[in-house]
Parts: structure tokens; sequence; C-alpha cells
């Protein structure tokens, strides 16, 4: 749909040793900046991201997904032990744990996960799904807070506010690949889209 994203620098571009790539966004991220301006790509009353990623190891830094121009980190990990998954209010409630860490996932910050989030503009409105658990979601928030109500301006990384593209915070870890949909994707979509892009 014509949404190209700027990464921070060329080299984020990654070679596997097996010549697969991925988007090295453990020290760097992209930013959606048309005419030089900040900008988010479109919310939805119902959403679907899918990724394949390996997530950085915890440190100091919360680790962002996406994150709205002006407000709302739709997926963030929290920084305090560094595996808590949720979503982060800018408005009013702050952090929202999910209530699941992201360490249940066996070699999480090497090996490379099929993860799912699906948001809306009515509860639940956060379902998170990963590998091949695709029939219930794993994780999900019905807190009103949660709404998806603001698309996203950057993708791995906090975007600090600016439209600098090589300014960045909160750095997410590796992604092979990032999918948005204008809607739920259905189990089947899910297991089409997993399969698609295992190896």
């Amino acid at each position: 749909n014509g949404y190209d994203f700027t990464l921070t620098n060329a080299n984020l571009w990654t070679a596997n040793a097996d010549g697969t790539h991925y988007m090295d966004f453990t020290n760097g991220g992209s930013k959606y900046i048309p005419g030089g301006t900040l900008t988010n790509v479109p919310a939805y009353a119902e959403a679907t991201i899918c990724i394949w990623s390996a997530i950085k190891a915890p440190d100091s830094q919360w680790k962002t997904l996406v994150r709205g121009a002006t407000s709302d980190h739709q997926v963030i990990i929290f920084t305090t032990d560094g595996v808590s998954l949720g979503m982060y209010d800018n408005n009013s409630a702050g952090f929202i744990d999910t209530g699941w860490d992201v360490n249940t996932m066996s070699n999480y910050q090497t090996q490379f996960h099929f993860m799912v989030w699906k948001l809306s503009t009515s509860s639940p409105y956060y379902q998170f799904y990963y590998d091949g658990n695709l029939s219930s979601s794993t994780a999900s928030l019905t807190n009103s807070n949660a709404t998806f109500n603001n698309g996203f301006a950057s993708v791995g990384a906090y975007h600090n506010a600016n439209s600098t593209p090589t300014s960045y915070g909160q750095p997410w870890g590796k992604i092979g690949s990032f999918a948005y949909y204008s809607r739920h994707l259905t189990e089947a979509e899910l297991k089409q889209n997993f399969n698609a892009h295992r190896h």
C-alpha cells in the first residue's frame, strides 16, 4: 500500500549464514516519514501483525515493536524484568501487562519465532499467538485502555518522538519479516503465513 519505512541505516539488512536475511533491530529501527514527517499508518477496527523475530536479550531498555507517532506503544516488552509482554497507553494507564513472558518461548533471543498480534477497537483489544499455537490466543488484554486507537509510525524501535531516521530507542531485536493486515486473519490464514515462511 505504499507505506515504505526508512531504516536507521542500510546495514540493518543482515544476512544469515544460510543466505536468508533479516532486519537487525538490536541497534536500530525504522520510521514511516513521508515528506520528512513522522506519520502513522492507519489503525483499523480489527488488524493483525505477523512477524518472524528473535527478541533482543533483556537489558535496561524497553523493547518496542510498534509505536504511534504521538502516543501508544501497541506492542512493547517491559524493561524491569525484560520479558513482560504488553502495550503502553500514553494517555493514562501506562504499561498494561498481558501476564505472559516472552522467555516462555524457547531460545527466544537466538531462534526466530512466528509471533502474531490481533489488535482491535472492541474487547479483547489485544490477542497474542506464537509459532504453531494459532487456534486460541496465548495472551490477551481486555482493559479498554489497550484499545487500538492509533496506527503506528515506527517498527522495531521507538522513534524518539522525531522524524530523524538515525534517532531511535528501545530496539526490539531481529525481524525476518513484518506484515500488517487491515483485518483479523483466520486461523487457517495464520497457518498459511506460518508455513510459507518457516524453514
